[in-house]
């Protein structure tokens, strides 16, 4: 469609304001201020909390006291670990492998060491009815080498037995002197340990006899432990010679002259052993090797020493505290076999105003969920739900922005210009040509009066 000339610069004009008016901030969404500008800032919607996850959930261990393995307590153990798993302030401790040594059967790293060594003793026996004497006494060492491994309070009456069957085969062999050794090394083990007469050669009982009478003579052993490990140990070296536990490592003690088996024990350590001949008069050093048990064995251990102290209220604390440190916990629910009932007790650490061991309850009907609300925390205050604000439409004065001004300057301008070539248009005068057929009128008009 063609526009007229007239209308060109008006139809221009509409459209620059148009375009200046919708560019102009009345439209506009609103921004946040520019940094360090004065004016207020929207409201801003509060989020909402963040999702809870474990870091907020308290660790509690669940300890099976009950070392018989009575199915009761380690079904309730059981069932209490489960629920810890969905329990919306508690959960379990934070290896698997510590959670599970906590109430599951205890281990037994001793049995097959005894076995063995009982192999050996039987063998030697058998060597010296064969009169293989060198033989004999190559087994009873093999069984002792595996009792240094062992515990030492459960190593000591098979280590005697194991030096009564050496001792006899050494004086068999003509070696009374270390025969008597072997015999008094049996009674500083396990005095009960005797020979029979009856069964026995006169050449044996003689220096048996000898041997165990009471000797003044001493020495000294300087024991101190090679490679241990040194970080942040939960505490001390124990010093275990003959089967008796005497002191922490590294010291010096004085022992009888002769035969001794030093072993050293700590709940994070392997069980090492060593067999040593102390001199009269004279210190012997004693060097150990140590090395870190399984996490397992560690766990099994300190339970076995909490089960044992269960009657000391002494050793009880400390037993437990090691217990809660090696598997990082400052809670437990105890749980132990009195009669034919179990019997549930809290441990806490966390707890400032009640600390260490609460009260014995008998489990009658409570579920594990309510046996777990005796150490729960209370659930933490509500907090009340965010006030939500709906942002405001702000409306500042458009014209005083910056980009309504060059809008409006624009338009100004353009509107002069064209008011001004309107103007001259029709300002300029008009010449008619005569002979110009008129662009009105009736036909055959000249146009000429």
């Amino acid at each position: 469609m063609q526009m007229s000339p007239a209308l060109a610069p008006s139809r221009v004009l509409v459209c620059v304001l148009a375009t200046g008016l919708v560019a102009s901030p009345l439209y506009a969404q609103p921004q946040a201020p520019a940094e360090g500008s004065s004016a207020p800032a929207s409201p801003t919607i509060t989020p909402a909390s963040p999702t809870k996850t474990d870091a907020g959930r308290r660790p509690v261990a669940v300890i099976n006291l009950d070392l018989d393995g009575d199915q009761g307590a380690f079904q309730l153990a059981t069932d209490l670990v489960r629920v810890l798993d969905t329990h919306p302030r508690l959960r379990a401790a934070a290896d698997p492998g510590d959670v599970a040594a906590l109430y599951e059967t205890i281990d037994d790293p001793d049995k097959d060491l005894l076995a063995r060594a009982a192999e050996d003793r039987a063998k030697a026996l058998a060597e010296i009815d064969n009169f293989n004497f060198v033989s004999a006494i190559q087994h009873t060492e093999d069984g002792m080498a595996e009792l240094r491994s062992v515990t030492p309070s459960i190593a000591a009456k098979p280590y005697a037995e194991l030096e009564l069957v050496r001792g006899k085969a050494r004086v068999l062999l003509n070696n009374p002197t270390t025969g008597q050794q072997a015999f008094a090394h049996a009674q500083k083990l396990d005095s009960t340990k005797m020979l029979d007469p009856a069964r026995e050669t006169p050449a044996v009982m003689a220096e048996f006899n000898a041997a165990i009478a009471t000797s003044a003579i001493t020495g000294t052993l300087d024991i101190k432990s090679v490679g241990n490990p040194t970080d942040a140990p939960q505490e001390p070296l124990h010093v275990w010679i003959d089967g008796n536990e005497i002191g922490v490592a590294p010291g010096q003690f004085t022992v009888a002259a002769g035969i001794h088996v030093v072993w050293l024990t700590r709940v994070d350590l392997e069980t090492h052993g060593s067999e040593v001949i102390v001199p009269a008069n004279a210190v012997t050093p004693v060097e150990i090797q140590s090395s870190i048990a399984p996490a397992r064995t560690q766990v099994h251990r300190a339970r076995q020493a909490l089960a044992r102290a269960a009657q000391d209220a002494t050793a009880r604390g400390p037993a437990m505290k090691s217990l809660a440190a090696l598997v990082g916990v400052e809670d437990a629910l105890l749980i132990a076999k009195k009669n034919d009932s179990l019997v549930i007790q809290t441990w806490s650490a966390s707890d400032q105003e009640h600390p260490g061991f609460g009260a014995l309850s008998e489990r009658t009907t409570q579920t594990p969920m309510e046996l777990l609300d005796i150490i729960s925390p209370p659930p933490p205050a509500k907090e009340p739900d965010p006030i939500k604000y709906p942002i405001p439409f702000e409306r500042h004065p458009w014209i005083e922005s910056t980009s309504a001004k060059v809008t409006l300057g624009i338009g100004g301008v353009t509107a002069i210009g064209i008011g001004a070539y309107l103007l001259s248009n029709w300002l300029r005068p008009r010449h008619v040509d005569v002979n110009q057929e008129p662009e009105f009128g009736p036909p055959g008009a000249t146009g000429r009066q």
